[in-house]
């Protein structure tokens, strides 16, 4: 899961599945009945990741995360947007893959 409708890409490129979303429309803050639906699907579906990027609430993420043991990962677009991506494509990717892996493995 996402809390932002911005992974379709990646998602598909790396067979993830990234179909809920802490957003219930982009751009619209997530409410209190919202984020009980997401939990609830989150646990019916066994979603054990949520991505967000670095200009998002990441406070709503660790809620959620707290009440369905899920992991936050920090993600980024753009090289340079989180610590560990600077230097290109290639050093973003290689975040991205590696630690959404490294989450998706400890929770298990």
């Amino acid at each position: 899961m996402a809390y932002h409708n911005s992974w379709l890409y990646f998602g598909n490129r790396f067979g993830l599945k990234i179909d809920l979303f802490l957003e219930p429309k982009p751009g619209v803050p997530p409410t209190p009945t919202h984020l009980g639906e997401v939990i609830t699907k989150m646990k019916a579906d066994n979603v054990h990741v949520i991505i967000v990027d670095p200009y998002l609430n990441r406070r709503t993420a660790e809620t959620v995360a707290a009440k369905t043991g899920a992991s936050v990962v920090d993600v980024t677009q753009f090289p340079g947007g989180i610590k560990g991506t600077e230097g290109g494509y290639i050093p973003l990717m290689d975040y991205l893959v590696n630690s959404i892996a490294k989450a998706l493995a400890g929770n298990k």
